[in-house]
């Protein structure tokens, strides 16, 4: 190859390497833009909930302080958040707890919310669960001075197997609460038991969380399933995983914990929130019944029904 070649085939890789050093640029300066937006736009509705979880069981009690990452879901202070991770069990665990003899309750109370740089909190409520979609609502009590950023579930998009997606979470104390951005993608969907998106990547550890597409469209929350057939649990491992709940769902499952929460039904022990639980043992002191709703004649057919017949839905906390 004579010198001249050499030359020009040097001049086209050269051209080819700038090329790709450009778009690659430009994909580091969009990614950058990106996060820049999830953050600035979600971080202000990512709060720590803190907690004091008191569990009984057959071996005693104890306390063991603890906290969460939830999610701000409307300008008055209502959070949204996994269930499992403020004391709640999934019907697989109560299933497997009932089977083994088990009797374990485990109650947040002293819930605090951290809003942003707070770091002592206002005081909460565990005010509904679905333990079926690993779901629980904390309820801020006192009234803000201004309305609260949220996340709006109402703009979501429709997105398919591929889509990027991202989670904006908070780390723990020991980082101190510092904001991060997960990504991943969907890789796949779910008919059973559920409709679902099956995600990949590491945004799977955002259970509680919602997930955004590039353009910053919420179009879900990461839950955590579990089976509840017997010949599924003792796969266990197998058929336990994380996935998205459409953003649909998550709005009709928080509109029924808003309907549930303001009918004052009464509820589980161990799906219930401290102050609720010393109300129904003052009742119970004076003699009244804690537990009257249950025994109204409407309630008694549903009251009957063996829980693993009751349809999937939020409950108020008691």
């Amino acid at each position: 190859m004579t010198n001249s070649k050499l030359a020009r085939s040097g001049w086209v890789i050269a051209a080819c390497c700038a090329v790709c050093a450009a778009f690659g640029s430009a994909a580091r300066a969009d990614d950058a833009a990106l996060f820049d937006k999830l953050y600035n736009t979600y971080s202000p509705s990512i709060v720590t909930i803190k907690f004091v979880l008191k569990v009984k069981s057959s071996m005693g009690e104890q306390e063991n302080e603890s906290e969460t990452t939830g999610a701000m879901i409307d300008a008055k202070g209502l959070v949204i958040c996994s269930n499992s991770q403020i004391g709640g069990f999934s019907a697989a665990v109560k299933k497997m707890l009932a089977r083994r003899g088990g009797d374990v309750s485990a109650t947040p109370t002293d819930i605090k919310v951290l809003v942003g740089d707070d770091a002592e909190g206002v005081e909460g409520k565990v005010v509904a669960r679905d333990s079926d979609l690993d779901l629980a609502w904390v309820q801020i009590k006192t009234p803000p001075s201004k309305p609260y950023a949220f996340i709006d579930f109402g703009k979501s998009t429709n997105v398919r197997p591929g889509d990027r997606i991202f989670s904006v979470r908070r780390l723990d104390k020991y980082y101190d609460r510092s904001i991060v951005i997960s990504e991943g993608w969907i890789a796949g969907a779910t008919k059973k038991p559920r409709d679902m998106f099956a995600p990949g990547g590491t945004i799977a550890n955002a259970v509680g969380l919602p997930v955004y597409m590039g353009g910053g469209e919420p179009i879900g929350v990461i839950i955590t399933q579990m089976a509840e057939d017997d010949e599924d649990m003792r796969n266990m491992q197998r058929t336990t995983g994380a996935f998205v709940l459409p953003a649909g769902e998550v709005m009709k499952a928080t509109q029924r914990a808003r309907e549930s929460a303001a009918s004052g039904k009464s509820d589980d022990s161990d799906d219930a929130d401290a102050d609720s639980k010393d109300k129904k043992d003052d009742k119970k002191a004076s003699g009244k019944d804690g537990d009257d709703d249950s025994k109204k004649p409407g309630d008694k057919k549903a009251a009957d029904k063996p829980a693993d017949e009751k349809k999937s839905g939020a409950k108020k906390a008691d």
